[in-house]
């Protein structure tokens, strides 16, 4: 998947929880709806940083495993 495309998944993705932080959670908790979608920008905006850092990392390193696999399976070839 491309860069692009992970943000609008992870985008779209957390504006449907805050959505439903939005609506259930006061329900359950009987806080002001105000703050528990502030709560959930703040866990929302937590989350999508460590997501991007982890796909990033996940990434580089699934790359280089990759390309020091291949090499080495081509020098055997040799």
């Amino acid at each position: 998947m491309s860069f692009a495309g992970r943000i609008v998944h992870a985008a779209l993705f957390e504006i449907f929880v805050l959505i439903s932080i939005a609506l259930l959670l006061p329900l359950i908790t009987y806080i002001d709806a105000q703050k528990t979608l502030m709560l959930g920008v703040f866990f929302s905006l937590a989350a999508m940083l460590w997501n991007v850092v982890f796909n990033i990392t996940f990434d580089w390193s699934h790359f280089k495993l990759v390309n020091q696999s291949n090499s080495s399976v081509s020098s055997y070839r040799n």
